[in-house]
């Protein structure tokens, strides 16, 4: 579906005809008839004027078509921000857990000492040996 189809899909959904929408939008008669898209200027006026119409469907094919009430073009974006932001600081906090970890290991490492731990790695390869043999 090409962007000016999706409009077309949109405005037809909500009932609304194309009159009113060129009036409402201020595009000129008959602009959804010509081309396959549109401009960053006049797809930012069919979303200040259809504050519904969800852009990343439009841009995307994300659904949904029409978005809630409480969510709006601008809320949109904004909650993406907000979304990413949180995921940063989970990763942040995974990442720094895990180093804590990793510095525990490397601390017990080095206070076993070589032989035991050569001992130790020499029985987990022999094990693992014999898993798969027996999975074979």
């Amino acid at each position: 579906m090409t962007d000016k189809e999706k409009i077309k899909a949109y405005i037809e959904l909500k009932g609304i005809s194309r009159r009113s929408f060129y009036l409402n939008t201020g595009l000129s008669n008959g602009f959804l008839d010509r081309g396959e898209s549109f401009s960053v200027d006049n797809f930012r006026k069919m979303v200040e004027c259809y504050p519904d119409l969800n852009p990343l469907w439009v841009l995307l094919d994300k659904e949904p078509i029409i978005l809630s009430p409480e969510v709006t073009a601008d809320n949109l974006f904004n909650n993406s921000i907000d979304h990413w932001t949180l995921l940063k600081d989970e990763f942040e906090s995974f990442k720094s857990e895990t180093e804590m970890a990793l510095n525990i290991i490397l601390e017990e490492l080095d206070s076993i000492d070589g032989k035991k731990l050569r001992e130790k790695i020499d029985l987990a390869i022999k094990k693992s040996d014999e898993q798969q043999k027996k999975g074979a």
